[in-house]
């Protein structure tokens, strides 16, 4: 009792097929195990730890290579857990992004020489009513959800992107985070539930994955984009040669968001001003 079985090496060439079952089926019913780095803008990646000092943090991420970070950039590093478990850290809250910053555009360089074009689309997207915050129940809910769309587990993330989506467009400032992770997958999961919500506070965040490396999150970006802007364009999301083209278009999308930024800040000038001489 207590004793760990083990076997000798042979030759897989050697084994009958019921010994290959057998041996196969023994070394994967053990639970696998990793690591989970947490970032400060919220997400989980599982992988294994290749390297965590004080400089920074190196995760290998199974086939697909690794990531790294500066240390400044990770909350904690739990290691040796079991790889898709939730795990619920106690931390602070954060209050959620309701209003987006501005997207930095030099002013003399968008619209080259002849200076910025007035852009067509929606010309009011900034006034769209505040989304209804959430609190008890549905709160922690999404809170979970949110957390198991960055899991490496791909049944995990599936499952969280469906309950946010039958939750509605109130999940968008819990998602928007992880609409900006350096985990690809969990990205284009947060992309494809604001895409359902297309809504002008996930404008910035469309505007970054433009000039993304993978070229799913560069898709639905643009689809984000052209959805928030009424300005539908046929974005070359998909063709590596393409970049001038896809600068173009970012140009356009962006000259219509810093248009909507100035008028937004105008407006709320204005309503201060009414609320003070109302006083």
């Amino acid at each position: 009792m207590g004793r760990l079985f083990s076997f000798p090496m042979i030759p897989l060439q050697s084994l009958s097929l019921c010994s290959l079952v057998f041996v196969l089926s023994f070394g994967f019913c053990s639970p696998v195990r990793g690591d989970t780095v947490e970032l400060q803008n919220g997400s989980r990646i599982d992988g294994t730890i290749v390297k965590n000092d004080d400089q920074e943090v190196i995760l290998k991420v199974g086939t697909y290579g690794t990531i790294r970070w500066k240390k400044s950039e990770v909350i904690k590093v739990e290691q040796n857990s079991r790889t898709g478990d939730r795990v619920f850290p106690k931390r602070e809250k954060t209050k959620p992004i309701l209003k987006p910053v501005p997207f930095p555009v030099p002013e003399k360089s968008v619209g080259g020489a002849q200076g910025v074009k007035k852009s067509s689309g929606n010309t009011e997207a900034f006034k769209q009513e505040l989304l209804n915050p959430l609190s008890g129940k549905d709160l922690l809910d999404v809170e979970s959800w949110v957390e198991d769309l960055q899991r490496q587990r791909v049944n995990y993330r599936t499952r969280a992107e469906t309950h946010l989506i039958r939750k509605g467009e109130s999940v968008i400032p819990y998602v928007l985070p992880v609409a900006r992770s350096e985990f690809v997958r969990a990205r284009i999961c947060a992309l494809r539930i604001l895409n359902k919500f297309p809504r002008y506070e996930s404008m910035e965040v469309a505007l970054s994955g433009l000039t993304a490396k993978d070229l799913w999150v560069r898709k639905f970006s643009a689809q984000l984009a052209g959805n928030i802007s009424g300005i539908p364009q046929s974005f070359p999301w998909s063709a590596e040669d393409q970049h001038e083209m896809r600068k173009r278009h970012h140009r356009v999308w962006s000259q219509w968001y810093q248009q909507q930024e100035k008028l937004r800040i105008e407006h709320e000038k204005n309503i201060e001003k009414l609320k003070k001489a109302g006083r």
